[in-house]
């Protein structure tokens, strides 16, 4: 199953518009960067009419020092398992394969390796107290009109299940052909459309669903004599239809109070069948898992997967052995990179070194979450006499701002701001999109003075030496991201005057009082979500 993680230009929830710690905000118009909310893109030429530093803020807050001294947040963050180091050694692996000049063509009985790009039909099933196979929505794409098309590394699907196809061959496996004529057979898998009338007296017309007619359960699913009532019926024309016309003739029991109460199914077509020839060959199955804060499904988070694989054709790309050469030769990382960690090779040493920054991406990902916990715990707990009018004015209309400077962009695909605005905020088409704004402007308001109360009433203000240690660690991380952005290297050309240019840049989109904020946030934080119980999964 896939991620179906992508990367957006901006995605704003609906409820937490520029309220999720690390919200994005714009630099150099295009380029983004993760910073709290409470950080406003102040222009240079813009005065700051409301000074959290200096108002009397209890005219507005109150928040009790029981509320961030000592608290509890729920997170739910995946620990890095071996899989995952695995799968990014295989995403290295992957971006450094060998691409020919001429193009590479799909061929079958191809043994997958890292990079290859592997076209399949897949299956997906957990397994049951007894071990019994449980299909679950979404993992199964033998309906689909093509056969997914998958780079090994790409991270496209859930761990493991890339890794463990490296080294298949479908020539030594199962296969499974498709069938859009004839007769149904036992054991088929069927592409079934239909309408149904169900005992509880609803009604549900054009269903289509994917049907394992030799799994045992059909029929406690779709009711009693489901299964055996498709046996030899003809593939690709209606079926169903009685003589008084009333489409009436599949009626099953499932089990239910009601013992009498009956499902009726009609309008049926079987479009396909999907027919497994495992007779001689085992089928090939490969062994993945869900992460504990799997976002698609919360009954898959934490659950190992199976899915049945079959490989149509496959891209044969070339992938640089894996060695010590490989570390120092292709990416061009020295033993005296390497030195400080443990290991008795090169691949030992760089295998640790990757665990190492998987082991931090964690940990910041533990700390984001915490503190998304910490300020909805905050927000829904502080005592909020009064919000600066001023001041949620001027957030309003900096997102509204945003979003007509994005529909500028998208406009052609949109038949109106509305219609954008509501797509953009995740809202539905009746929601008003400007009360949302205007209720999320609220709330980041209620953030800023909340983090300011408790800045002000502990005294979290960094000293000089503090400060300039922390900006010049926010600014180079900045500066790092322009100038990946704008792809300068030290190869590039008059390399150290582009970086000063870029320094320059950098500097001239945001007011002192910008950086301020981001100090001071990055300062007291740490220290805020350090009084935490974090309970994780």
């Amino acid at each position: 199953m896939a991620n179906n993680t992508a990367t957006e230009t901006k995605k704003l929830d609906g409820t937490r518009i520029f309220l999720i710690v690390f919200a994005c905000v714009a630099l150099v118009g295009i380029l983004t960067a993760t910073v709290f909310a409470i950080v406003a893109a102040v222009n240079k030429n813009k005065s700051k009419a409301f000074d959290y530093m200096k108002v009397d803020l209890k005219k507005y807050v109150e928040v009790s020092s029981d509320l961030y001294s000592s608290y509890e947040v729920e997170i739910d963050v995946s620990a890095v398992s071996d899989q995952d180091l695995k799968d990014a050694i295989l995403k290295v692996l992957c971006q450094n394969k060998i691409t020919p000049d001429t193009p590479v063509i799909n061929l079958p009985n191809v043994t997958l390796s890292a990079g290859d790009v592997a076209n399949i039909y897949y299956r997906g099933y957990t397994l049951g107290e007894n071990d019994e196979k449980q299909y679950f929505d979404g993992g199964c794409n033998f309906s689909d009109t093509s056969a997914y098309s998958l780079e090994l590394g790409s991270g496209s699907f859930i761990p493991g299940f890339e890794y463990n196809l490296v080294g298949k061959n479908q020539k030594n496996y199962a296969t499974m052909e498709k069938a859009t004529s004839g007769l149904v057979q036992a054991g088929d898998i069927i592409k079934l459309t239909y309408s149904s009338y169900y005992a509880d007296g609803t009604a549900r017309m054009s269903q289509t669903a994917t049907i394992d007619l030799s799994d045992p359960t059909v029929d406690e699913t779709w009711g009693k004599g489901f299964a055996e009532y498709f046996a030899l019926k003809p593939i690709g024309t209606q079926f169903a239809t009685n003589e008084t016309g009333n489409k009436l003739l599949v009626e099953t029991t499932r089990e239910s109070d009601d013992p009498n109460a009956t499902d009726c199914y009609f309008d049926m077509t079987v479009t396909e069948v999907y027919r497994i020839d495992d007779s001689e060959k085992e089928r090939l199955v490969v062994e993945a898992y869900f992460p504990s804060d799997y976002a698609n499904s919360d009954d898959l988070k934490g659950k190992t997967a199976y899915f049945e694989v079959y490989i149509r054709t496959a891209k044969d790309y070339t992938t640089p052995e894996y060695n010590d050469e490989f570390i120092t030769e292709t990416l061009k990382i020295s033993a005296e990179d390497l030195a400080s960690f443990e290991g008795a090779t090169l691949v030992e040493k760089y295998e640790n070194s990757v665990k190492a920054e998987l082991d931090n991406a964690y940990n910041e990902e533990v700390d984001s979450a915490v503190e998304v916990k910490f300020w909805d715990h905050i927000i829904a707990n502080a005592n909020f006499k009064k919000l600066p009018e001023s001041e949620v004015t001027a957030k309003y209309n900096e997102d509204l701002d945003e979003i007509n400077s994005m529909y500028a962009s998208y406009s052609s695909y949109y038949n109106s701001l509305d219609a954008f605005a509501r797509e953009y905020l995740g809202l539905d088409s009746k929601a008003d999109w400007k009360a949302t704004l205007r209720s999320n402007a609220e709330i980041a308001v209620k953030q800023k003075l909340a983090f300011y109360y408790i800045v002000r009433q502990e005294n979290l203000i960094p000293s000089d030496e503090e400060y300039n240690a922390i900006y010049e660690r926010l600014f180079g991380e900045y500066l790092q991201s322009y100038l990946d952005y704008y792809e300068i290297t030290e190869d590039s050309e008059n390399y150290d005057e582009k970086v000063e240019a870029a320094k320059e840049d950098v500097k001239s989109q945001f007011a002192d009082s910008y950086w301020y904020e981001l100090v001071l946030y990055d300062y007291a934080i740490d220290k805020l979500i350090d009084n935490a119980t974090v309970k994780n999964g």
